[in-house]
């Protein structure tokens, strides 16, 4: 049995692949990196596999022949700490740090209380923090078994072919819109695309929303907003019979 939070249902077959709850600040440099590494100890206990995320930088000369290549090296931009599960991980980054919930993902609220329980611990090891903006990202993989479909069957985001095309087939699509939310101050970005999948079809289905952050809010307040813009927007997209599929 399905059940419900905040009026959303869960679904015991949910598509969600990934989800991120991000609180981003301004750069603290690549100076401070063996920061990021030394605070691994206040997660080991249940966080105890690191990983190292890697950033690259190109540089290039305009000669007489065009654009050269004269350098190429890579840097620590960050750490990863993944739980003993491996469906669970934080991220500390530079100019950032998330929590990160892959499949099985159960609901928002107690990803978020992991992301500020998280978070406190960061930021009292990291010092002088100016958080700019937070996030709230899930990455949904829809598998559908079929290789012919109405896309309106399952997403109420769809594009039909004008009168003249109508008997023709849309083989492969991109959408990518923005929604504004005035009054959260916050947007959400949605892409959809399709990707071959057996006998089937994948529809990647990245829901996005995000924000800037005041000095005057609160994060997890804003967190939890930013939740339930991005569950909004998730089941005004999905029709009934993409839920029957989750249940």
């Amino acid at each position: 049995m399905s059940k419900s939070i905040e009026n959303f249902e869960i679904f015991p077959n949910a598509p969600i692949k990934e989800a991120i709850f991000e609180i981003g600040y301004e750069d603290i440099g690549k100076d401070r990196v063996s920061e990021l590494e030394a605070i691994h100890n206040d997660f080991k206990a249940h966080y105890p596999e690191i990983k190292t995320i890697q950033g690259y930088e190109n540089e290039m000369s305009l000669g007489e022949k065009g654009a050269e290549l004269i350098k190429n090296h890579s840097f620590i931009l960050g750490y990863q700490f993944w739980a003993t599960n491996k469906s669970e991980l934080h991220t500390c980054r530079v100019d950032g740090f998330s929590y990160n919930k892959l499949a099985p993902y159960i609901d928002g609220t107690s990803a978020i209380k992991k992301t500020m329980d998280g978070w406190r611990k960061f930021s009292s090891g990291i010092k002088n923090l100016k958080v700019s903006n937070l996030s709230v990202r899930n990455l949904n993989v829809v598998n559908i078994p079929l290789l012919k479909f109405d896309l309106e069957d399952y997403f109420r985001l769809a594009s039909n072919l004008p009168g003249q095309l109508k008997d023709n087939t849309i083989t492969n699509f991109f959408f990518n819109i923005s929604i504004a939310f005035p009054e959260h101050k916050a947007f959400c970005d949605v892409t959809m695309s399709p990707q071959a999948s057996g006998r089937g079809v994948s529809i990647i289905l990245d829901i996005h929303a995000h924000k800037g952050f005041m000095a005057q809010e609160d994060i997890q307040t804003e967190l939890e907003a930013l939740k339930v813009i991005k569950d909004k927007v998730f089941f005004s997209i999905v029709t009934e019979n993409c839920k029957e599929m989750f249940r």
